[in-house]
């Protein structure tokens, strides 16, 4: 609980830094907790990511940076192509002149 107050335990989706007395924080982005009480929130696959307060892998569905596809299934960009936001979405062909490794977000 709160500084001062009876302990209580994490909900899934949130974390505590300490043990004691203390708030329990929402999992940041990224990131997911399925299980309640102690513990800390796990990293999304490579290339997903997940809105605040994710409660299991299956919430790490946005494709991020770099990475194109639907739900879960990202794959990174091909040299030559990126994509520059998190979400669904399909890699953009670099301009004439420029190019980008794989998994860019920019060329």
């Amino acid at each position: 609980g709160p500084d001062g107050a009876e302990c209580t335990t994490c909900d899934a989706g949130t974390s505590k830094e300490t043990t004691g007395a203390g708030a329990c924080s929402l999992c940041p982005v990224g990131t997911f907790k399925n299980t309640t009480g102690a513990g800390a929130c796990s990293a999304c696959s490579a290339g997903t990511s997940s809105l605040t307060g994710s409660t299991g892998s299956a919430d790490c569905s946005l494709c991020t940076e770099g990475y194109a596809g639907t739900g879960s299934n990202c794959t990174a960009c091909v040299a030559g192509t990126y994509k520059n936001f998190t979400g669904p979405g399909s890699c953009t062909v670099c301009a004439n002149g420029t190019s980008s490794l794989p998994a860019a977000n920019v060329c």
